[in-house]
């Protein structure tokens, strides 16, 4: 989590994070507050194209920002949806390839595995 409520952060601000943010890879953000900062249209565009990239971010405040417009505020709420839609398909996968794992293990070992119930 970063948490940069109640700064002088404006859009420009927002933007030179977002940069950051990418250049380094952080794909470990999940949750962002800009809580009553000066970020605005420009600065929720920036997050928005930086979830696209770090798709982990799935939580941003931005309550008491006066600058952020209605319109803004519904384009983070769509991203933040894609996003977390996103990590519940990613981890359905790896329950599956988990559970192929397990199949293929028990396989070679010639014990028969269904439903998660080992067959003798």
């Amino acid at each position: 989590m970063l948490d940069l409520s109640a700064n002088t952060i404006d859009d420009d601000a927002v933007r030179d994070l977002c940069d950051a943010l990418i250049m380094v890879h952080n794909f470990s953000l999940q949750t962002l507050r800009l809580n009553e900062t000066g970020v605005g249209p420009v600065g929720i565009s920036a997050i928005i194209e930086t979830m696209r990239l770090i798709p982990y971010i799935t939580e941003v405040g931005i309550d008491k920002c006066k600058n952020v417009t209605q319109e803004s505020r519904e384009k983070l709420n769509v991203a933040l949806r894609i996003n977390k839609q996103q990590i519940a398909k990613e981890t359905q996968i790896n329950k599956m390839f988990d559970a192929g794992k397990k199949r293929d293990k028990y396989d070679a070992m010639g014990i028969g595995y269904d439903k998660g119930v080992l067959l003798k």
